[in-house]
């Protein structure tokens, strides 16, 4: 094997099946001093591990137990914290995990013994047997006769060398003194990863809501960090390669165990990204989900939408039927600025609405996914259809223009959207048409507003009633 030697930090991995003959040096949790965690949103962390051991002086091998079985070792970092050199030859990154099949394959070709109850008298008998092969069931050699299916339980001597219960990193290094030292473990896992969720509750006049954002922390790395100090990066670093996701991980059950506290997460820019710092040291066991507090506005102004959504096809094709029953949208829109509420940093996720009943019971209205919001950025959210007003739309004319350049083509097109309203109060619909190319509105019965490619108009529509647009458009 070729060696390297580095200086405090190293970046360099291999993966090998042995190390150098040198003194072993034991780790685990017992050994940890600072835990912490940095997690991003896709599937991603970076874990540093600071432990206190002893070393001797000269060359050893130290073997860093209770690490993530999601480590990516390729970016395994280590820093010497205290004083006295010391450099790394090598690493060595152990995933050979114990299991029944990787015990048997270990066993392939040697003595095993094999033991037998009787189901009468629960007397135990035992007979040496020699493994020939494990592919596609057990053969066993017992005594002068071959047999493949096995007669009792397979009892094993030792575990062999190389197979461990959870994955091992073992680091081979040089110390220049003897005595405790103080390193730190840095690496990114896959397994570990957080999610913003919010609720929102509308009141009765629904121009008002109340909302708090909840950062929602999932574990499945296959090991436990405790006390760990937990800071949360929103936004998308560029990963330069997919990684695959485990199924044995992804189908994993996780506990939800959630957190309502009152002080919230700390918030901070940071290169062009957001840090949320947990205000207090956590315990992250594996296969948990956790959420904690990251804001909470009570009072947030919100204006209420109905939105009816056109497509741009219809103004270069003749339609016998635009739609009969559209579906008119409900939206919720607000501004994210103190002034109104918020004027926080808000990191995309998912929103979720509620609202009262007339008998005081929570009903929920629907969700939506809300994108990475600065602070004076605009939010315009669905949350349904609604089910009390409705529209209709059909072409009353259309024509194809003629034109002196075959390449370019004008059309003509009228329409009329029926709005409906049934309920007891009137509300104003929005309709937006995005028209393709050169467009004008040669009529209309409302003015419409100019938004890039789109025309807007904004409809009153009373209540128990409905209201009617016309208009005739030319694209070119």
């Amino acid at each position: 094997m070729m060696t390297f030697r580095h200086s405090l930090l190293f970046s360099l991995v291999f993966v090998a099946a042995s190390v150098l003959a040198a003194p072993v040096v034991q780790t685990g949790k017992a050994d940890q001093k600072q835990i912490s965690l940095t997690i991003y949103e896709r599937d991603l962390a970076m874990v540093r591990d600071v432990r206190q051991l002893p070393l001797q002086n000269g060359d050893v091998n130290v073997r860093f137990g209770d690490i993530s079985e999601r480590i990516q070792p390729e970016t395994v970092m280590l820093k010497n914290l205290s004083s006295g050199k010391l450099t790394v030859d090598q690493i060595c990154f152990d995933n050979n995990l114990l299991s029944k099949q990787t015990l048997l394959d270990h066993y392939v070709g040697k003595m095993v013994r094999v033991v037998r109850t009787n189901p009468v008298t629960g007397t135990e008998t035992e007979e040496p047997a020699q493994i020939l092969s494990v592919r596609n069931g057990i053969v066993l050699k017992i005594g002068d006769r071959i047999e493949t299916d096995v007669p009792g339980r397979i009892v094993f001597d030792r575990i062999p060398e190389g197979l461990h219960g959870k994955p091992v990193l073992t680091v081979g290094m040089t110390s220049k003194n003897g005595g405790g030292r103080r390193l730190e473990l840095d690496y990114l896992t896959n397994g570990i990863s957080w999610s913003a969720h919010y609720i929102a509750r509308l009141n009765e006049k629904e121009n008002r809501m109340n909302v708090s954002g909840w950062a929602v922390v999932s574990n499945n790395s296959g090991t436990e960090y405790r006390e760990a100090k937990v800071q949360l990066i929103a936004g998308n670093p560029n990963v330069a390669m997919v990684r695959p996701v485990l199924m044995a991980a992804a189908a994993r059950s996780a506990k939800l165990d959630a957190m309502p506290v009152s002080n919230e997460a700390s918030q901070e820019s940071f290169a062009d990204y957001h840090l949320y710092t947990l205000p207090y040291r956590i315990t992250l066991s594996n296969d948990q989900t956790r959420q904690y507090a990251l804001l909470n506005s009570d009072d947030v102004r919100i204006v209420r939408k109905w939105v009816m959504n056109g497509a741009s096809y219809y103004y270069r094709n003749r339609l016998s039927n635009a739609g009969d029953r559209l579906p008119v949208d409900m939206e919720i829109a607000f501004r994210n600025i103190a002034g109104d509420g918020l004027g926080v940093p808000l990191p995309g996720g998912t929103i979720r609405f509620y609202q009262t009943d007339d008998r005081g019971d929570q009903q929920f209205l629907g969700e939506s996914r809300m994108s990475h919001t600065p602070v004076d950025g605009t939010v315009n959210l669905k949350i349904g259809e609604s089910f009390d007003v409705t529209g209709s739309r059909k072409q009353t004319r259309f024509e194809l223009l003629p034109s002196k350049d075959p390449a370019t083509r004008k059309y003509e097109s009228a329409y009329e959207i029926v709005l409906k309203n049934a309920k007891n109060k009137s509300v104003t619909v929005q309709i937006r048409e995005p028209i393709p190319g050169d467009w004008r509105v040669l009529q209309e019965n409302y003015p419409h507003v100019r938004d890039g490619m789109m025309a807007v108009w904004n409809i009153r529509v009373p209540a128990n009633g409905q209201s009617i647009l016309s208009y005739h458009v030319r694209v070119e």
